[in-house]
């Protein structure tokens, strides 16, 4: 450990430190550790600067029981701790079953877990009784390599400029101090140093996307395009982290000659002094009206392309997003207007929300009612809200054999002779574009309660009589 400090790889590393996020003796550092090369070499050099700066430490490692040797990665990890004499919080979670019970990647699934193991834990240290810390930072293992990785995934995903800033070395409570650092230099790190680490097999299967990025197309654009090709499209997302900032500063410049707040607290985009804007502007100064509104966490590309749409339509247009916001076009503005959330436009209409435990013992014991719903809310990944449809928007039927098929929102519309002149006025219970419930017609497949759930959402739809 000692000569550790003394290396210019450390150096670096405490001046990433001291440059995004100083800490000191009232900071607790929760560190992703799953025994990789990667979180054992920033295991390593946390544990050298704390000599210095005298903050806390405590692991966390999840096991994400995809390999019938994951255990030895989790003994690996609790030796470690126990060398340092560091708490270590494991965690045992199925992602296989929980990426089929959420209708998502693999991949996401094990990231969720993680994020979520690692905010709990941090939480609850920072809760406790006691406890001498004021701060809490997570710190995670992410490198170079990482962050090209990262950004090339989200290019072919079709992502805007803000996903091709790529990772942030701090992010929220998110620390990624190695996020300078190239792999190869993080291996010659731990050769020098003798230092092991254990080897997750399933990084190099091929049916797992970032491991195709990382396995085959970096690896050939070394080859083939330039040897330097990860640290090119880091760098790449460092200037446009760059722009983005430059043009979320404009954004605010201009939301004073763009924007007003009508006295319901409606918000008015005037379109003369919108539409003047370079268009590179634009979405960000949306963005920034849906951050004054309300909040941008449900708030993607296909929301923002669908408001800037909503300027050259007919006065009268109207269009439900995410957070509860309606947008309607009038005559020379758009008024954006955050609904409340247990109502709808419809006056005519109101709905309630319950969270409860699962009461019922088979799927075959919920109730049938057309204006009461019982979803499984532990397949939600956002909190449902109320709202007309958007593009995009999608839902799961039942399929041969109990599997589940992905529609269109506009398909099962179609399909079900809805009239093209009612469709904008359907209500949706939906998670981000993922329609729960169509209100008045049918609930998607992947909503269903099965015997696995554990808590339910109640959804009551009730029509006011006239």
């Amino acid at each position: 450990m000692e000569n550790i400090a003394e290396t210019a790889f450390y150096r670096r590393f405490k001046q990433n430190m001291e440059q995004f996020s100083p800490v000191g003796e009232k900071d607790l550092i929760t560190a992703g550790i799953s025994g990789g090369p990667d979180s054992v070499c920033l295991l390593f050099l946390l544990l050298t600067l704390q000599k210095e700066k005298r903050y806390g430490i405590q692991v966390v490692h999840v096991n994400h029981m995809l390999r019938p040797d994951a255990s030895g990665d989790a003994s690996y990890v609790d030796k470690l701790c126990k060398l340092f004499q560091l708490t270590c919080i494991t965690v045992e979670k199925p992602v296989d079953k929980l990426a089929d019970k959420w209708k998502i990647s693999t991949e996401e699934a094990g990231r969720r877990v993680r994020y979520e193991a690692l905010r709990e834990a941090a939480g609850k240290a920072l809760s406790a009784p006691e406890c001498p810390y004021s701060r809490s930072l997570i710190a995670l293992g992410h490198h170079l390599d990482d962050q090209a990785e990262t950004v090339l995934f989200r290019l072919f995903r079709g992502s805007g400029i803000a996903g091709l800033c790529g990772m942030r070395p701090l992010h929220g409570d998110l620390l990624r101090p190695l996020l300078s650092f190239s792999k190869s230099e993080i291996l010659g790190f731990l050769a020098e140093h003798n230092i092991g680490y254990r080897i997750d097999e399933t990084n190099a299967q091929d049916h797992y996307t970032r491991n195709r990025i990382r396995g085959s197309i970096l690896p050939l654009a070394k080859e083939l395009v330039n040897e330097q090709a990860p640290s090119h499209i880091a760098a790449a997302a460092d200037k446009l982290s760059v722009i983005r900032e430059f043009l979320d500063e404009e954004a605010e410049k201009a939301f004073g000659e763009c924007v007003s707040f009508a006295e319901n607290e409606d918000l008015l985009i005037r379109m003369p002094p919108f539409l003047s804007l370079h268009p590179a502007l634009r979405p960000h100064l949306l963005i920034l009206c849906f951050d004054r509104l309300c909040s941008t966490k449900d708030i993607g590309e296909e929301h923002i392309e669908a408001l800037l749409a909503l300027f050259s339509r007919q006065s009268g247009k109207r269009l439900s997003l995410p957070g509860g916001v309606s947008a309607l076009r009038e005559s020379d503005h758009i008024r954006l207007r955050q609904r409340a959330p247990k109502g709808s436009e419809d006056p005519e209409a109101s709905v309630s929300f319950r969270v409860l435990p699962n009461p019922f013992s088979s799927p075959l014991e919920v109730p049938k009612s057309d204006c009461k719903k019982y979803l499984d809310y532990d397949t939600m990944k956002n909190t449902p809200v109320l709202r007309h449809r958007l593009p995009g928007d999608y839902l799961y039927v039942d399929g041969a054999s109990g599997v589940l098929h992905k529609k269109s929102l506009n398909r099962l519309l179609i399909d079900k002779k809805i009239p093209v002149s009612e469709r904008d006025a359907l209500l949706l219970l939906a998670d981000g574009s993922h329609v729960l419930w169509v209100l008045g017609y049918r609930i998607s497949a992947a909503a269903k309660i099965s015997e696995e759930t554990e808590r339910i959402l109640e959804v009551t739809w009730t029509r006011s009589k006239s």
